[in-house]
């Protein structure tokens, strides 16, 4: 299936469909397959239909950011037959093998921490409000989709994950045994030659330069025997570990006061490892109660005695853990939506739930594990907590004096005697260099710029702070 992926990428149509694709469905569309199906449907995936509105909806989106991306660019585009064929046939193949990407990434157990997600939908500028981003915001914009903030996220974690398998297929690269061999024969072939060197030597004797001569060739190539401008500076420079600071005592108080501000932070979120069995729901009322029947039905075997695993085998709407016994391995909080997350939570070791509404069905559940939260003790934190205060006192008397650096500096412009004298600073000289500069500070491109600057160089004052 990976490798379908990489021989299908051909074509400029290909690529561009690829590239359009990819954003919708991270932002909008991934999962939409996984809402109840409707009767009609393009293609089943190891038990999952995609249905024929959702793709139907899906060629229509990508016409329609096709036809726009080609008139931002001053192009009248529109479908040949073939190429909306090609469209067809592409959106289709994706959104088969995107189906197919996200069974292999619930088979692998593999999961999205809470900070990468955050990171994420962080970069979206559409939740950005004056340059950065917004919780409100964030919750409008879902709100106009028909989504909500829960839901939103659970799509993007999936993206996150297939993007990963997705990228590395498409990014890698692969070597077949024939061109390994042909490369091996290359780089060991051999060649027999013949050569005849010639000398210089032999000819000095014919030869005669004259003064004239010498004069000339300099005169033609006399760029060639310049020599760099080159300069020698004295400096000074002012660093927080130039102080000499007091290591200050900080009331407990104040530590204890940061501590309860940052708890969250010092918190290792909870893990739960659980088995479930899904029961899908179509739209209609009948199909709902008829759904709702059937999950009590099961969770009346499970009750009665009957494994989880084998009615899981058995009932479970879920390809990707039903054929599993409904496992689905270690997540914590966020990973699933919120009903399900908030049923796992009251659950004890072995317990299995009621039916559990979502979107996706009926919820019949069973905590197999879980890791308790752990937050560290004020007593852990405290010496972290201290160095920070003490960092943070560090940083604010650093930058006074780099107030006071700059403003001597500007009040006194021909010496670094005030500045040494008065902030206590030790004065520098580097070795000659040229404009390209060198190794070190020496390769700081503001500070050549300003060695070379008329204000230094000829008018012999102070450069600015740099």
């Amino acid at each position: 299936m990976l490798q379908k992926i990489r021989d299908g990428a051909r074509g400029w149509l290909a690529w561009v469909i690829v590239t359009i694709i990819c954003i919708p469905f991270a932002l909008w569309g991934i999962g939409e397959y996984l809402h109840p199906a409707p009767k009609r449907v393009v293609a089943e995936v190891n038990g999952v239909e995609l249905s024929e509105r959702d793709f139907k909806q899906e060629v229509s989106q990508q016409q329609s950011r096709l036809r726009a991306m080609f008139q931002n660019q001053g192009i009248d585009f529109s479908f040949t037959d073939e190429q909306l064929q090609q469209l067809r046939k592409n959106t289709l193949d994706y959104m088969i093998e995107e189906e197919l990407l996200v069974q292999s990434v619930r088979d692998a157990d593999m999961r999205v921490s809470d900070a990468l997600l955050a990171t994420r939908i962080h970069t979206f500028q559409a939740f950005h409000e004056e340059g950065k981003f917004s919780q409100a915001r964030y919750e409008q914009t879902l709100g106009y989709q028909g989504m909500n903030p829960t839901e939103f996220e659970w799509k993007i974690r999936r993206a996150l994950l297939t993007d990963q398998i997705r990228e590395g297929v498409l990014r890698s690269a692969l070597v077949t045994d024939y061109d390994q061999q042909q490369r091996t024969r290359l780089e060991e072939q051999q060649r027999s030659i013949s050569y005849l060197i010639i000398s210089t030597s032999h000819f000095d004797d014919s030869v005669t330069i004259t003064d004239a001569d010498i004069k000339k060739d300099y005169k033609e190539h006399a760029k060639q025997y310049r020599i760099p401008e080159k300069v020698s500076i004295e400096y000074v420079e002012l660093s927080e570990k130039n102080l000499s600071l007091t290591k200050q005592e900080i009331e407990e108080s104040t530590l204890r006061k940061r501590y309860e501000e940052r708890k969250a932070s010092f918190t290792t979120p909870g893990q739960w490892k659980a088995r479930h069995i899904l029961i899908k729901v179509d739209t209609t009322q009948a199909d709902v109660e008829a759904a709702n029947q059937k999950a009590q039905e099961v969770l009346a075997k499970i009750r009665a005695g009957e494994s989880f695993e084998e009615l899981a085998k058995e009932f479970s709407d879920d390809p990707g853990s039903k054929r599993k016994g409904g496992d689905l391995g270690w997540f914590g909080p966020g990973t699933m939506v919120k009903p399900f997350e908030d049923a796992v939570k009251t659950l004890k070791m072995g317990e299995v739930s009621e039916l559990v509404k979502t979107q996706f069905g009926f919820h019949i559940i069973r905590l197999d594990d879980a890791i308790p939260e752990v937050t560290k003790t004020f007593a852990q934190m405290r010496e972290q907590l201290k160095q920070e205060f003490q960092k943070e006192r560090a940083e604010s008397e650093f930058y006074g004096q780099v107030d006071q650096f700059a403003n001597l500096a500007f009040e006194h412009p021909n010496s670094l005697e005030v500045l040494i004298d008065t902030l206590k600073l030790e004065s520098k000289t580097t070795e000659l260099f040229e404009r390209r500069g060198g190794k070190g500070i020496l390769s700081n491109r503001k500070l050549i710029e300003a060695a070379f600057s008329d204000t230094v160089l000829k008018e012999g004052y102070n450069s600015d702070p740099i």
